[in-house]
């Protein structure tokens, strides 16, 4: 049987479903180079319409303005499923914005949100508005699964499990599994037991829990117990595979255990066709990177400070 796949990257598009639509396009091309291989297509754009990883911070004047107005706003970044372009699922990521239009990315306004411990607050309101956007937008969402980041704060709050019970509700989410919320590797090795209990209480509304910046070596002191349903692995230690037999092997017997488990292997600041390329290889099938495609603003409203203890 003829194997042919495509994947298309560096693209302008809004949706994970437009990406679909222009890798069926290139399938027609793929097949003339012959079968049982794997094909990654490049599709060229104008420059000016890709997002380099390597973003330029604007400067911290408006920034604590910006923070006191609490201009928020969710942007969304597909999770491509080499294997099956039916998938659909998006990871949520939160920036800020100045009053004149300046991006802010979290690595300079969540150390502040932190300090003034707010970050509950935060996680509270991007939960709420990135489900209420699962039931409004009908063209790119509604059947999607959302990747959620989770500070460890918001481990830590015991009515955050309701709350988001509450919010798939009111905006009719059908389905199981639909959210998938992110915890930090350190963050459940600082904190096993109240890790747990998160976990347990998000599988008992029907999410899924996934892990950030996984390491196999640590993850063995937590990892029976919490048995993630999602693991993401960084392009360094992609590289260090390539450049490594031990490592490589060692990653190919982590994601051969991983697909036995059911659980999902996410590789993610995918930045080139040739990370891919070696990833697919060893078994991966599941993408994400700005050389797919960088993440989209499609969500910006007031920011509901509301309280929850």
């Amino acid at each position: 049987m003829n194997l042919f796949r495509t994947v298309v990257l560096h693209s302008g598009i809004a949706s994970a479903n437009d990406a679909v639509l222009k890798a069926e396009k290139s399938a027609s091309r793929a097949r003339q180079r012959g079968g049982n291989q794997y094909v990654i297509e490049q599709i060229d754009i104008p420059q000016q319409k890709v997002s380099s990883v390597a973003q330029i911070h604007p400067s911290d004047d408006g920034l604590q303005e910006a923070l006191k107005a609490k201009r928020f706003s969710l942007n969304f970044q597909p999770i491509v499923n080499v294997g099956d372009p039916s998938f659909e699922a998006f990871e949520v990521f939160v920036r800020l914005r100045a009053l004149n239009g300046q991006e802010f990315l979290p690595e300079q306004f969540l150390p502040i949100l932190e300090q003034r411990k707010e970050l509950k607050d935060l996680d509270r309101w991007v939960y709420s508005a990135a489900i209420e956007t699962l039931h409004q937008d009908q063209n790119a969402l509604q059947d999607s699964v959302l990747y959620l980041k989770v500070a460890r704060a918001t481990i830590a709050n015991k009515l955050i499990v309701s709350l988001v019970s509450n919010f798939m509700r009111e905006a009719r989410v059908k389905g199981a599994g639909r959210m998938v919320f992110l915890l930090k590797q350190n963050d459940i090795l600082e904190n096993l037991d109240q890790a747990l209990l998160f976990a347990n209480r998000m599988r008992g509304i029907g999410c899924k829990i996934g892990v950030e910046n996984f390491s196999l070596d640590a993850a063995k002191s937590y990892f029976q117990r919490m048995y993630p349903d999602v693991i993401k692995l960084s392009v360094p230690m992609i590289r260090s595979a390539r450049a490594s037999e031990k490592v490589r092997n060692a990653l190919r017997q982590l994601v051969k255990d991983m697909d036995e488990r059911h659980v999902d292997v996410v590789v993610t600041e995918i930045e080139s066709v040739v990370d891919m390329q070696s990833c697919y290889k060893w078994g991966v099938k599941l993408f994400q990177g700005y050389a797919i495609q960088a993440p989209g603003e499609t969500l910006q409203r007031e920011f509901d400070i509301g309280h929850d203890d």
